[in-house]
This record gives structure tokens, C-alpha cells and sequence, in this order.
């Protein structure tokens, strides 16, 4: 890809089953821009469907051969409760998603996985622990 090269995808990703998660989450969909630079370097932002969270979210991330890597940040911390209600806390650093894909089909489709690693925050004077989420996830070029 030429460097600043703008390419918009559509695409969605799914959670994985997991214990601290409502049984059925939905497909949430997206769509996502991307900037080429140099090197297979990109950056971008992506926006989702009203299933997902209310607000951009920027990534940045490289392309080396059909692989795929970018990380995923919202401005704000997001929760997802037991009713699968997404929740923004405040004054809370947000996380930061791990993005992993290949390239297909010339160019035009990606597919991979996600992951948000686990970590413990002091959350209203407790601490509390957040457990690893993770899903897959596809987009194609428009």
C-alpha cells in the first residue's frame, strides 16, 4: 500500500465465551479507517455499530507480509455489566486492545482475533480485577 493511502473496511468482531460475561453478547459491527505510512506502518479509527461502544476509537498498528497487528484505544474506560450493558467509568485509563489479523483473499479481507489482557485497577476505593477478554474477529475492504 502507497503510504498515505486512506482504505475503509466494514467489519465485526464477537466475544469468546467466558464466565464474567453474559452468555449471549452480540455481533457488534464496524467500520474502520485506515491510513497507510511507511514501512507497513498504519493508523487509524474505527466506529461501531450502537451494539458497541459509543464512541471512536483510535488504532495504530504495522503490516508486515499478510500479518496484521494494531492496538485498539477508546478515550474512555469502558465495562460491560452481567446484563451485557456497555458502561463508561470515569477517570479510569482506558484499555487497550490487541489486535491480530492476516490478510486474504488479495488484499481485500482480513480475519483474526483480539485480546484485552487482564489487569487490577482501584475502582471506587476497591480493587478490582479484570479478567482477559477475547474474540475474533474480520473485516473486508469496501
Amino acid at each position: 500500500m502507497a503510504p498515505t493511502t486512506a482504505v475503509s473496511w466494514l467489519g465485526s468482531y464477537r466475544y469468546d465465551p467466558a464466565e464474567h460475561l453474559p452468555e449471549t453478547l452480540p455481533q457488534v459491527d464496524f467500520e474502520m479507517e485506515i491510513t497507510w505510512r511507511w514501512f507497513g506502518r498504519f493508523t487509524g479509527v474505527i466506529v461501531e455499530s450502537e451494539d458497541g461502544v459509543p464512541e471512536p476509537a483510535q488504532i495504530s498498528g504495522r503490516l508486515a507480509g499478510q500479518r496484521m497487528r494494531f492496538t485498539k484505544m477508546y478515550r474512555s474506560f469502558w465495562i460491560i455489566d452481567q446484563s451485557g450493558e456497555i458502561i463508561r467509568v470515569p477517570h479510569q485509563r482506558p484499555l487497550v486492545l490487541c489486535y491480530k489479523g492476516e490478510l486474504t483473499d488479495s488484499n481485500i479481507r482480513i480475519a483474526g482475533r483480539w485480546s484485552s489482557g487482564s489487569e487490577t485497577r482501584i475502582m471506587n476505593g476497591q480493587q478490582l480485577y479484570l479478567p482477559e477478554m477475547s474474540g475474533t474477529w474480520e473485516a473486508r475492504a469496501k
